[in-house]
């Protein structure tokens, strides 16, 4: 049996290898039973640790198979997509304006310019 545990007889033989029973007191067993108590509490603590990221890890590789979800890296390039997208129309946006912005400098020069080549 594990050495963690006491039992109540302790395996001890003589000189002839005859089997002596020996007691073990009340108090050490009490002690045992607390600690294998609180290792128990310990260990369904880790089991269901244990338990809870395999259920996440096979729900991610399902999740996977299926194909119902996009892969990590089509969601990634995705958002990328997106980003330059916007980033695009935004620049499209600054340029319309650059672009207004020279033709009402052009106009106004227009006429200056007329006045003085005549």
């Amino acid at each position: 049996m594990a050495a963690c545990c006491s039992q109540p007889f302790v395996d001890d033989r003589d000189q002839h290898g005859r089997l002596l029973a020996t007691q073990v007191s009340s108090k050490s067993l009490l002690a045992d039973v607390a600690n294998l108590t609180a290792r128990k509490g310990t260990l369904a603590a880790h089991i269901a640790r244990l338990e809870r990221r395999l259920s996440e890890v096979l729900g991610q590789a399902a999740q996977d198979a299926s194909g119902l979800c996009a892969p990590a890296d089509i969601k990634m390039l995705t958002c990328r997509t997106t980003g330059s997208e916007q980033q695009i129309l935004d620049l499209r946006g600054e340029l319309a304006a650059r672009d207004e912005d020279l033709a009402a400098s052009r106009a106004a020069n227009r006429e200056p310019m007329a006045q003085v080549n005549r």
